[in-house]
C-alpha cells in the first residue's frame, strides 16, 4: 500500500513539472516578444549555472561520504579478523587441555606389594 502511495506520488510530482514546463512554453511562446525571449532565457543561464554547482556539491559529498563508509568497513574487518586470531587461539588452547585431560585419564598406575 505504501509503494503505491509513494508510485502516486511520484506521477503526481511529474505531471505537475509537465504540465508547469508546458505552460511556461506556451506562456513563452504568447506573451513574450521575440525581441524580450532573449534577455527571458540568460536569466535561466544563471540558474543553470547555480545547479551545475549544487551537483559538484552534492558528488563531493557523496564521495566524502563514501569515503567514510569505506573506513567504517575497514574498522569492522579489522576487528572481526582480530575476533577471528582470538576465536582460533581460544580453540586451540582448549584443544591441547583436553587432549592433556584425555592422556592424564589414560595413564594407569598399579601399585605392587614390594614387602
Amino acid at each position: 500500500m505504501k509503494e503505491e502511495n509513494g508510485n502516486l506520488k511520484f506521477i503526481i510530482l511529474l505531471l505537475s513539472i509537465s504540465l508547469i514546463w508546458v505552460w511556461s512554453w506556451i506562456f513563452i511562446d504568447i506573451l513574450v516578444p521575440i525581441e524580450q525571449r532573449s534577455n527571458f532565457g540568460d536569466k535561466f543561464g544563471f540558474i543553470n549555472s547555480l545547479f551545475s554547482g549544487l551537483a559538484l556539491a552534492v558528488i563531493i559529498y557523496s564521495i566524502i561520504l563514501q569515503q567514510k563508509e569505506l573506513n567504517l568497513q575497514r574498522k569492522e574487518l579489522s576487528d572481526t579478523r582480530q575476533e577471528f586470531k582470538d576465536q582460533n587461539f581460544q580453540t586451540t588452547f582448549f584443544n591441547l587441555i583436553k587432549t592433556q585431560q584425555q592422556i592424564a585419564n589414560e595413564i594407569s598406575t598399579t601399585i605392587v606389594n614390594l614387602k
